[in-house]
C-alpha cells in the first residue's frame, strides 16, 4: 500500500473506535486524514463527551472514550 494512504488496526480496548475509523478511513489519503483530524480538533471535550452520553454510556466509559477520541485526533492531525 502507499504511503500516501492510512491504515487503521484494531487494538484491544478500543474496538467500537476503531470499528468505526477503519469504516470511515479505508483508503483515504494522508492529506485528506489530516483534514479530518483538524475538524475533529474543533469538537470540545463537552461535546464529544455528551455524543457519548446521548449514546448511553456512563460518566466512566465517556471519559475513557473522549480519551482515545482526542488521541485519535491527535493521531490524524500528526500524520506525515
Amino acid at each position: 500500500m502507499s504511503r500516501d494512504f492510512i491504515v487503521c488496526k484494531l487494538t484491544r480496548g478500543s474496538g467500537i473506535l476503531a470499528f468505526l475509523l477503519i469504516g470511515a478511513l479505508k483508503g483515504i489519503t494522508v492529506e485528506n486524514a489530516r483534514w479530518m483530524g483538524s475538524m475533529l480538533g474543533r469538537l470540545s471535550e463537552k461535546q464529544l463527551g455528551d455524543a457519548f452520553r446521548a449514546a448511553g454510556f456512563d460518566d466512566s466509559e465517556v471519559a475513557t472514550y473522549v480519551r482515545a477520541m482526542h488521541e485519535r485526533i491527535g493521531e490524524l492531525q500528526n500524520l506525515k
